[in-house]
């Protein structure tokens, strides 16, 4: 299997993920949908330095996370400081998805997601 190939299996695995997160950063879905491109394109070309594939999920999640917080410098808008929170509390939830094995049931992945949604702050 070529490079490509496995790339294009990588993104069809984590692309909605890493839409539902960057959306959930920035409010905008359309904004998201650049994000997301702009993270995988990103993640395309640096592959080779990503040293535990496996870890492809948080990889994408903090690329995208840094073009989210660029894109709000650049259009002037202030980066929220509850916006670090809220993308732990995200990025809380999504690793919990990451170290579920195959072999779990989705009844373990809403526990894991909801133990995550009750370690965030109130504010």
């Amino acid at each position: 299997m070529q490079s490509l190939d496995i790339y294009e299996i990588l993104v069809k695995e984590h692309e909605k993920m890493l839409l539902a997160y960057v959306t959930g950063l920035t409010g905008d879905l359309d904004q998201a949908e650049e994000i997301v491109q702009a993270a995988f394109v990103t993640a395309y070309e640096k592959l080779d330095s990503l040293r535990d594939k496996s870890a492809f999920g948080a990889w994408i999640r903090t690329i995208a996370r840094n073009n989210a917080m660029q894109a709000f410098r650049r259009s002037g808008r202030e980066v929220p400081t509850e916006h670090t929170v809220i993308a732990q509390g995200m990025e809380d939830v999504f690793t919990a998805f990451d170290q579920v094995s195959e072999g779990d049931v989705w009844e373990e992945r809403l526990t894991a997601v909801r133990g995550c949604y009750e370690d965030l702050p109130e504010n």
